[in-house]
């Protein structure tokens, strides 16, 4: 849990300077602020469900969102490895 909880929020600051209009090499390869934002709101989505299924509580997601993600799947993670 430990780890999981590391990735998603040491993460975090990593993206203010792309919100700024700015772009950066990753991981995943170079991206602009509105692809980071949205390729980490999938990543937060996609593990949102480990911790609560840990605690035992409610695990579902916004119906509105997982649907944004099933739409645009292809777009978000476009040109990215």
């Amino acid at each position: 849990m430990r780890q999981l909880v590391n990735h998603l929020v040491r993460g975090n600051p990593n993206y203010v300077d792309l919100l700024a209009g700015g772009t950066r090499e990753s991981p995943l390869g170079q991206v602009t602020g509105h692809q980071a934002l949205a390729v980490r709101t999938t990543d937060s989505a996609v593990h949102a469900g480990d911790p609560a299924q840990s605690l035992g509580v409610d695990n579902r997601l916004d119906p509105g969102l997982v649907a944004w993600i099933s739409e645009d799947l292809e777009t978000i993670y476009a040109g990215l490895a």
